[in-house]
């Protein structure tokens, strides 16, 4: 997985983006794991990346964010990120999810870990694969 922190992400000062590596090296960060559903520990055991996004208290994000997953190959895959967002008190969020790939019979399994604080709020749009002609 590829986290781009470039000018072309806009992203506001309030929004923090880290690797998974980097959100778990971080003792103050709450490490939420999977619940004892069986369904749940099947989902999550081919996890292999995946990023966070934390939101400070009393921020109100009005722009969505779009997070796209590019499958550029040829080949059939199956990815399994992993994503914790933690949106701080009084604080709001929109996302969209979107996958993009060449291949017809590609699979995402995303498991997404969400942290609310007292009063925030957060929307997300799921938009599966998309295939692109070659």
């Amino acid at each position: 997985m590829v986290i781009i922190k470039t000018i072309l992400t806009f992203l506001p000062d309030s929004i923090t983006i880290m690797s998974n590596l980097e959100y778990h090296s971080d003792p103050v960060n709450k490490i939420m794991e999977p619940s004892s559903s069986l369904l749940t520990f099947f989902n999550t055991a081919f996890m292999d990346s995946g990023m966070c996004l934390k939101v400070e208290n009393n921020k109100e994000i009005h722009e969505p964010i779009l997070m796209m997953f590019i499958n550029s190959g040829n080949d059939r895959l199956m990815t399994a990120p992993r994503f914790h967002i933690n949106l701080g008190k009084s604080s709001s969020l929109e996302l969209f999810e979107h996958h993009v790939g060449y291949q017809i019979g590609n699979f995402s399994n995303t498991s997404i870990f969400i942290s609310l604080q007292e009063n925030s709020f957060l929307s997300i749009l799921d938009c599966k694969w998309i295939v692109v002609a070659q």
